[in-house]
């Protein structure tokens, strides 16, 4: 072993110890009563998430698809989203979801499902860290996985030529394999002509934009504010501008440019940009209650939480109430224990502004 990467596997093992020293202490402090006040529930209290879950891996996959055919396209969208990512890290991938490929070898759930596994398997497996910290054979895992997620999706589109899902999955590969923009461009050309206003599509061709990615905030900010004048009020791809602006503030984190982000959402035109497309979204503010919807809220009310304006970021988490999400507060460096469980950060705003917590 070379002395450079003896101190590397120094490092990587002393991070470890310390992380797992730090979880350990989370643990005590959250049976001792010092854990967060607000505790996430990412099936955002369906109760149809515990039965998909239970059906997955008890494969019955009748019993899924029942709850799938009957679900609207959002709640569909979040239902293979969520249970695409159970139980899967860097070296294990559950069997249940070749299992039902092999079972039902027609059907556009499954392999849907099943290709968005393997994007999340490849995740893990690369990291989510910067690209001079992947190892080639980290690099290696993560592309066999991507383009084994990439064959799921064609064979989607080869069984039901309508679904736009696919293409969010080919959008997401691509921003991580790095293909033509042409290609990517495409892909979302395809998306749309299938589900013209599909969030979920227009995020994630909004983050392969992104500066980290190899796009550039211009190419980002484009699409977010050429789509929001393109689309009428009371649309949800108006919030394309909170979301690109989350992007522009975490990219100054990642260039170490500290000061810009510390002040990045103390200028008044990126408040005033972000509270406009609020209005816009929700005209008549009176948000609804989808996953979509809850996750644009959260993103809202970060920013303004951020900002320091206080009423809006008050108005938004009390209309909120227990329904945070992960994203985006796992972004904020407080509380302490928050890079551990980003439900401090979300408890933590709840207490600065003087809320009453929620039952």
């Amino acid at each position: 072993m070379s002395i450079v990467n003896f101190f590397r596997e120094f490092d990587t093992h002393f991070i470890n110890g310390i992380h797992k020293s730090l979880a350990f202490s989370y643990k005590i402090g959250k049976k001792l009563g010092f854990g967060p006040k607000i505790v996430f529930d990412d099936t955002l209290g369906d109760k149809n998430i515990p039965l998909l879950l239970k059906h997955l891996k008890n494969y019955q996959w009748q019993q899924i698809n029942e709850i799938l055919q009957e679900a609207n396209d959002i709640c569909r969208s979040f239902y293979i989203g969520y249970i695409a990512d159970e139980d899967t890290t860097a070296k294990f991938r559950p069997d249940y979801f070749n299992a039902w490929v092999k079972a039902e070898p027609n059907n556009p759930f499954a392999h849907l499902t099943n290709g968005f596994n393997l994007i999340n398997w490849g995740w893990e497996a690369r990291g989510s860290g910067v690209s001079s910290t992947v190892s080639s054979g980290m690099a290696e895992q993560f592309f066999l996985r991507l383009l084994a997620a990439q064959q799921s999706f064609e064979r989607v589109m080869q069984l039901d030529d309508s679904n736009p899902e696919p293409y969010i999955g080919m959008i997401t590969i691509e921003m991580g394999i790095s293909y033509e923009q042409e290609s990517l461009w495409e892909n979302f050309v395809q998306l749309k002509k299938r589900s013209l206003n599909h969030y979920n599509g227009h995020s994630a061709m909004l983050i392969s934009l992104a500066e980290k990615w190899g796009g550039s905030s211009q190419a980002m900010f484009s699409l977010a504010r050429n789509t929001s004048k393109q689309v009428p009020p009371g649309s949800p791809l108006h919030a394309l501008i909170v979301e690109a602006h989350i992007e522009e503030w975490l990219h100054y984190s990642m260039i170490d440019d500290e000061e810009t982000q510390q002040n990045y959402f103390f200028q008044k035109e990126v408040i005033q940009e972000i509270i406009e497309s609020y209005n816009l979204c929700f005209p008549n503010n009176d948000p609804g209650d989808d996953p979509d919807t809850i996750e644009i809220l959260n993103n809202y009310a970060f920013c303004l939480f951020q900002g320091k304006v206080e009423d809006g970021a008050s108005e938004l988490l009390t209309k909120l109430g227990r329904r945070g999400t992960s994203s985006p507060w796992c972004y904020m460096d407080e509380p302490f224990y928050n890079f551990l469980d980003s439900s401090y950060a979300y408890s933590y705003a709840f207490e600065k502004l003087g809320l009453i917590i929620p039952k």
